[in-house]
């Protein structure tokens, strides 16, 4: 097999594989920040500092959000 097919085939895989990885449809809708912080109070987290909270989570985010 020339080089050239070889890597052609490598570059169908990663265009395959990306364009189905952008199209992923998810399961869960997105929260807001709020959402998240009284989601991980709910789970036993304790909080102090609901601002730097709401900082952390929308510069760094928990999960999946709604902005």
């Amino acid at each position: 097999m020339p080089l050239i097919d070889a890597h052609f085939g490598g570059f169908s895989i990663f265009l395959y594989l990306s364009i189905h990885l952008f199209a992923m449809q998810y399961q869960k809708n997105p929260i807001t920040v709020i959402e998240q912080i009284e989601k991980l109070q709910s789970r036993g987290l304790r909080i102090d500092n609901l601002g730097k909270a709401a900082h952390f989570l929308s510069n760094i985010s928990y999960s999946r959000q709604l902005i």
